[in-house]
């Protein structure tokens, strides 16, 4: 977790069919896709300092995505 914002690593132990977020970078932008982790294991540190999939991880669509925030606005932005 970022400073602030609630661990939620520990919710997801013992889960099945787990995604996490990676960044890929293409040319001068980045962008997020999802890779399907076994275990909490599978994540490493990221260059941005946050755990995400490994690059082996194979890439998925999660039906469900939980985003930790402090809040959104009208337009679903994340603030925090």
């Amino acid at each position: 977790p970022v400073k602030g914002e609630v661990d939620l690593l520990p919710f997801y132990e013992n889960r099945d069919n787990l995604a996490f977020p990676r960044l890929v970078f293409v040319k001068n932008h980045s962008e997020i896709e999802y890779a399907k982790i076994e275990t909490l294991n599978d994540l490493s540190q990221s260059k941005l300092n946050f755990k995400e999939p490994n690059k082996n991880a194979p890439i998925c669509f999660p039906n469900i995505i939980i985003i930790p925030g402090i809040g959104y606005d009208k337009k679903y932005n994340r603030l925090g």
